[in-house]
């Protein structure tokens, strides 16, 4: 075949995928914007600038992602952010700055993925898409590196308060339900009929038995109670006396765990179980990095795939965190452990 009729059949197949791939991309939500057909039902989402990129990203079989179009945060965009997990894969250059600033101010960012200094994501090659989502980075990581200070405390408060909320929404829930369950029984109490006065009166009793029970069996189970507390506390000896940390006792390693995400640290340790140091956690994958050999790593952050490569080159085990982030490349002979199994 010519060099001619080499480049027309390159051609004539470059134009059906382009047109396959402009068949596949779907208006979505009520601001109708430019999205893969995954982005329906998918857990993750990857949200792009422009409907260049979502194009692109389809061309390499990527069909989760979302684009703004522009730096005015879609509310579609927004709502999506605060059900699944969210990573803002932008351009390399000011105009992905100033969309992820306007980002993390109205919607929730779990991670960030960008194209290379002065590059386009609607030009990356597949190599390079790739690389950018492996070494994508949790949130708060993210702006440390970058120096994005009043960003991240601004983000901080942000996810902080947001917790607060939660907490608040499910105390009030549980009310509501405790309300509800306690309504027919009193409504019986005050309109039955047929009753002898000393049936009402056993019955009565007998009900208020039973939820002292239930108050009690609620108060056991979600806090100790006030009068209890403080006398438990002189008892017992020092937590740290009683029960030094140890990397075989999960209820250690789960304390470890909520410690160092308080912190914002990231511990290490050696063959023999021994803390051989710790870092901030926007430091830690090249702390870990200098190092000669690690054995397990404990981080209060999410297990992202960079701290994965890195730990597996230096030897570790095991890695635990407060969560896993994307995954992909999990080597055999290393066990990745989020809070929630540890």
């Amino acid at each position: 075949m010519s060099e001619s009729g080499k480049t027309v059949s390159e051609s004539i197949i470059a134009s059906v995928r382009e047109e396959v791939e402009r068949g596949e991309i779907i208006s979505y939500g009520e601001d109708k914007l430019p999205a893969g057909p995954a982005i329906k039902d998918s857990d993750a989402v990857i949200v792009v600038e422009g409907r260049n990129d979502v194009l692109n990203l389809l061309k390499y079989g990527i069909k989760n992602t979302i684009a703004v179009q522009g730096t005015n945060i879609p509310k579609t965009v927004q709502k999506l952010s605060k059900e699944r997990t969210t990573t803002v894969f932008l351009d390399g250059d000011r105009g992905g700055d100033l969309i992820l600033k306007e980002m993390l101010q109205v919607a929730e960012v779990d991670f960030v993925a960008r194209a290379p200094p002065g590059t386009e994501v609607e030009e990356l090659t597949y190599k390079q898409i790739v690389k950018a989502l492996r070494y994508k980075t949790p949130t708060e990581q993210y702006l440390a590196m970058r120096g994005m200070n009043e960003d991240l405390k601004n983000y901080q408060e942000r996810t902080d308060k947001s917790t607060d909320k939660e907490k608040h929404e499910n105390t009030k829930e549980e009310s509501q339900d405790s309300h509800e369950k306690k309504e027919p029984q009193e409504h019986h109490r005050e309109h039955g009929h047929g009753k002898e006065e000393n049936e009402e009166h056993r019955e009565h009793s007998n009900q208020r038995r039973e939820n002292r029970k239930e108050t009690e069996n609620h108060e056991v189970q979600n806090e100790e109670k006030h009068e209890k507390a403080p006398e438990e506390k002189k008892e017992e000896p020092p937590l740290n006396t009683e029960r030094p940390f140890s990397l075989e006792d999960p209820e250690s390693v789960r304390r470890k765990l909520n410690y160092l995400s308080n912190s914002k640290e990231t511990e290490i340790f050696n063959e023999k179980g021994e803390a051989a140091g710790s870092f901030p956690l926007a430091e830690a994958p090249e702390k870990i990095e200098a190092l000669e050999k690690v054995s397990c790593i404990i981080t209060g952050g999410v297990i992202s795939q960079r701290l994965v490569d890195i730990a597996h080159k230096k030897g570790a085990s095991v890695i635990y965190g407060i969560k896993k982030g994307n995954i992909t490349k999990k080597p055999e002979d290393m066990r990745i452990v989020p809070l929630e199994e540890a």
